[in-house]
């Protein structure tokens, strides 16, 4: 197989994380999920922070609530 895109839900454990980078360096793009209370914090992450460090992640949307209505924050 040689997959174009890999998505992801829950991306949680170093393991994974690994597996993305090997995927990744050999041309797969993926779209993943993870828990955070912010993007910060998400990247404070030990096992996410490498991966943002070699810049896998090139778009972020963040899923929130203002009150009651959901809302979705796109960073590029």
């Amino acid at each position: 197989m040689n997959p174009e895109y890999i998505f992801c839900d829950e991306i949680g454990s170093p393991e994974q994380a690994k597996s993305i980078l090997d995927a990744a360096s050999k041309g797969v793009t993926f779209v993943a999920s993870c828990h955070g209370t912010d993007l910060e914090d998400v990247k404070r992450k030990k096992h996410f922070a490498e991966l943002f460090d070699r810049e896998i992640f090139r778009t972020v949307c963040i899923l929130s609530y203002e009150g009651e209505k959901r809302k979705c924050t796109v960073r590029l």
